[in-house]
C-alpha cells in the first residue's frame, strides 16, 4: 500500500473512527467554548483621547478594573509620567517615571482579584500612555504638589 492510500483494516477503510472522533471533538469544543458574553459584561468603550487626561470608570475596564474606587482620571504628565487621580484628589503613579517624580504608590487603592492577588495595572497604564501620544492641550511637567 502506498502512503497516499487510506489505511485499510480487513478490507475496510478506517475512516469511521476518525470521523466519529472529529465530530465528537467539534461538538465538545462548541459546547465548552460557546458561552456568549452578555452586553452587561462588555466594557463601555472610552472615547478617543483628545488631551493628556481622561476620565475612566469601572465600566470601561470591567473585569480588569484595578482600583477600589469606581472612577478616576488617567493622566500623562511631563511627557511620560502615567498617573491616576482618584475621587479624593490623591494622585498615584502608574509607572516608574511617575514614581521617580514623587507620585504616591497606588497600593492603597489597588483592587484584588478572586485569588487575592492585585489586579494588574497594565490595561490602565496602557490607556494612560496613549494620552502621552494624544494631541497635547496642556502637559504639566512638575511632580506632585
Amino acid at each position: 500500500m502506498s502512503r497516499t492510500e487510506p489505511f485499510r483494516t480487513g478490507g475496510r477503510f478506517r475512516t469511521g473512527g476518525l470521523v466519529l472522533a472529529c465530530v465528537t471533538a467539534v461538538a465538545t469544543l462548541a459546547a465548552c467554548g460557546g458561552e456568549a458574553v452578555s452586553d452587561a459584561d462588555k466594557p463601555v468603550p472610552l472615547p478617543s483621547p483628545t488631551g493628556t487626561s481622561q476620565e475612566v470608570r469601572k465600566e470601561n475596564l470591567r473585569h480588569v478594573w484595578p482600583l477600589t474606587v469606581d472612577r478616576a482620571v488617567m493622566e500623562c504628565r511631563g511627557g511620560d509620567q502615567a498617573v491616576v487621580t482618584v475621587p479624593d484628589g490623591t494622585v498615584y503613579a502608574l509607572n516608574d517615571r511617575a514614581t521617580a517624580a514623587g507620585y504616591a504608590d497606588p497600593r492603597p487603592v489597588r483592587a484584588k482579584g478572586e485569588n487575592g492577588d492585585e489586579i494588574s495595572l497594565g490595561p490602565m497604564l496602557s490607556r494612560t500612555l496613549k494620552l502621552c501620544r494624544a494631541p497635547q492641550e496642556q502637559a504639566p511637567t512638575a511632580g506632585p504638589s
